[in-house]
């Protein structure tokens, strides 16, 4: 099997998710070359990109193992991804020594992504690409990426699933978010004549 066909992929209850595997990073006004050199941080709020991303809507996508799976469920539309470029750190301390703060090694990116798979695949989905920072556009309303996922687990909530990645969640969420972005107008009034 080919990456397009390990990226894109339909379970059997599922219509198909997209990791946006033919998509190109996005490119937002006012970054330059240097706003995807690396940035020292664990914090994607300190990527220059993603600053610039924020003035149009977008916030990085949440890095919680629960929402994993959210940039492959949200509308193509209000998604976007970038390079990830940050040097991320892990808290390290031998013989009693205090802690000390040290970058990430190969090892701890290859942990990771493939903490995020298997993850994934037991919430019944294709692994994703690795290398990228997602960036959603939330609904027209509540405005806010936090108050969309509040609105999602408490919807979860209300129709009896627990709050955790599964196919389950996974489902309810992606059946749910169309209704969050269709456009809300205001109720027509009927005319006095």
């Amino acid at each position: 099997m080919g990456l397009h066909g390990r990226i894109s992929w339909q379970h059997p209850f599922m219509e198909p998710v997209d990791w946006g595997i033919d998509s190109s990073p996005a490119r937002f006004p006012g970054v330059s070359g240097d706003g995807f050199a690396p940035v020292d941080s664990d914090d994607p709020w300190d990527m220059p990109v993603v600053l610039a991303a924020s003035r149009q809507g977008y916030e990085p996508a949440p890095e919680a193992p629960m929402w994993t799976f959210l940039p492959a469920v949200w509308p193509a539309s209000a998604r976007a991804w970038i390079l990830d470029t940050r040097i991320r750190h892990a808290r390290i301390s031998c013989d009693g020594k205090p802690a000390q703060v040290v970058p990430w090694c190969t090892a701890d990116y290859f942990e990771v992504e493939a903490d995020a798979n298997e993850l994934l695949a037991e919430c019944g989905l294709p692994p994703r690409p690795a290398g990228r920072l997602w960036l959603l556009k939330s609904p027209p309303d509540p405005h806010s990426l936090h108050g969309t996922l509040e609105l999602l687990v408490k919807s979860a909530t209300g129709a009896g699933l627990d709050r955790m990645a599964s196919l389950a969640f996974v489902e309810h969420v992606r059946l749910t978010l169309p209704e969050l972005f269709r456009e809300r107008r205001p109720p027509v009034r009927p005319s006095s004549q």
